[in-house]
């Protein structure tokens, strides 16, 4: 599903615990977008790990100034791979679409599931190659008649588009506002809250669980592609493991009182 996170000049820059928590629950990898004095969209992207998306983020030492988009995706189609993260440059350009690091006019980012996508590309990357970057499309992105006309396309997925002079954000309910409407989220996988995990289920080659949180709502977890038998537990901040490497990958990269592995993404119960 992934979550967008929409940061418009005024409010203050999300914590790196609520960076890291939207990045716990949807771990196929970040990406942000900013804009530049002269109106440039600056897009960096392809990060696998949460310390790699932190590390380069916090090194633009971001304020209350800036106005930036980040994005943390959950794969549906296309490979868990660099290429695939979001944000992307609006252009039917393969190469740029999948470049990790561009500069363009338009820079967008999704949350849910437009298609079915391809082998190798994802669903949004499609849409941008294949519609949004057409001539009539691109030349009009931000006029609020096209905006309402791609918002009843993707419904009820949810859509951010930043250009020169603002960010555009249209599609389904379900954007959560804070700070005065100036801090902005596509969905509430930002808020790390306890979950009871039950059924699991294979997908894409890994196992994930089936969860609710607090306030009942199902959501899905990465947990392993092991068997195990019970999968009845709760995953909380009080979580006690007292290990010091990941059993899964050895890892030392742990979160959550060392039940979260920031590497793998693998969640010891």
């Amino acid at each position: 599903m992934c979550i967008i996170v929409i940061k418009l000049s005024g409010a203050n820059v999300p914590s790196e615990d609520t960076f890291r928590t939207c990045f716990i629950n949807n771990p196929d990898g970040a990406g942000f977008m900013y804009k530049d004095v002269d109106g440039t969209v600056h897009i960096h992207k392809g990060f696998m790990k949460f310390s790699d998306f932190y590390s380069d983020f916090s090194s633009f030492k971001f304020n209350k100034k800036n106005t930036l988009v980040a994005h943390f995706r959950r794969a549906t189609s296309g490979g868990r791979n660099p290429e695939n993260t979001h944000p992307f440059p609006i252009t039917n350009n393969v190469s740029d679409l999948k470049s990790t690091k561009c500069r363009c006019a338009y820079g967008i980012v999704h949350n849910g599931v437009i298609s079915r996508g391809s082998e190798n590309m994802s669903d949004t990357m499609l849409f941008v190659k294949d519609i949004l970057s057409s001539p009539s499309v691109i030349s009009n992105i931000i006029n609020p008649d096209v905006l309402k006309l791609i918002s009843s396309y993707i419904n009820p997925s949810r859509i951010a588009i930043m250009s020169a002079s603002n960010v555009y954000y249209v599609g389904g309910d379900g954007w959560v506002k804070e700070e005065n409407d100036r801090l902005i989220y596509s969905n509430s996988s930002y808020i790390n809250t306890s979950k009871v995990c039950s059924n699991s289920i294979s997908f894409d080659g890994r196992r994930w669980v089936e969860c609710k949180d607090d306030d009942g709502v199902d959501t899905y977890i990465y947990y392993s592609n092991h068997k195990k038998d019970d999968d009845s537990k709760i995953v909380n901040s009080n979580t006690s493991i007292n290990n010091n490497l990941c059993k899964w990958c050895s890892s030392k990269n742990l979160l959550n009182n060392d039940s979260i592995c920031e590497d793998c993404m693998r969640i010891t119960l």
